[in-house]
């Protein structure tokens, strides 16, 4: 924080943590870029409105959660944890009563969820409608994590529900990112206009992955070649890289 950097509290979920709001109050202290306290966390513990006042009043300014669908069924059953989407949406409750915090909303794509999407705008716009959308897509980002055909599905098949949501989105006024990530969809695969500007596209260090990210024969003629991440190894291995194109 005295560096200057944004510090994210991550886990883990880092609400089980009984000193979480000393950490908060902490980095909030060294804050010397004025960048505030970030967290990351899927809400389930912040449905109690007491924990939320003290982490703001601790200092938190940016809170990340995750919820992957809009109904309780299918979340607890990606969850795998019954009881915790009602919390999760408590949560989001208190926090949203704080105009002050920064509210990000991540729905992480899985193959079961993809039909949810639509429902899951509407959701977000009727319920939180100054809340970011973050999409991200689901990975095998290691090699410990089963591969058991039910996490990630092809792009391809994805796509069509996505520009749908998108465009929903947008008519809702609803803003979305996540494009310009590691955890987002290749951005030749992104539509026009729901692509990240150039200005949003930071520069790719060549190397930095040590081999987790690969690009496809089409990347070699990309104008965005260095500033995408193509897709993670476990995809290509699946699914293999032919759906990417260049663009100009």
């Amino acid at each position: 924080a005295a560096a200057g950097h944004l510090v994210t509290l991550t886990g883990g979920e880092p609400t089980l943590h009984p000193r979480l709001a000393e950490f908060v109050a902490l980095a909030r202290a060294h804050d010397a870029a004025g960048l505030g306290v970030a967290l990351q966390t899927n809400a389930v513990r912040l449905d109690d409105e007491a924990r939320v006042e003290g982490l703001v009043a601790a200092g938190l300014t940016v809170v990340q959660v995750s919820l992957h669908a809009a109904h309780a069924a299918l979340s607890d059953a990606i969850t795998q944890a019954p009881g915790t989407f009602a919390r999760t949406l408590a949560g989001l409750d208190h926090l949203a009563r704080h105009d002050h915090v920064t509210l990000v909303i991540n729905y992480v794509i899985v193959r079961r969820n993809v039909g949810d999407l639509g429902a899951f705008v509407a959701l977000v716009a009727a319920r939180w409608p100054r809340a970011l959308v973050n999409v991200s897509f689901a990975a095998l980002s290691t090699d410990v994590v089963p591969d058991d055909g039910d996490v990630m599905p092809r792009y391809g098949d994805v796509m069509p529900a996505l520009e749908a949501a998108l465009d929903d989105a947008r008519a809702r006024g609803l803003a979305v990112t996540g494009f310009a990530s590691m955890c987002g969809v290749p951005l030749c695969l992104v539509g026009e206009r729901h692509r990240p500007g150039e200005g949003e596209l930071g520069a790719i260090p060549e190397g930095w992955d040590e081999g987790e990210f690969v690009r496809g024969e089409a990347c070699g003629a990309c104008g965005l070649r260095g500033r995408c991440y193509g897709v993670r190894r476990r995809y290509a291995a699946r699914y293999g890289t032919g759906e990417l194109r260049a663009l100009p």
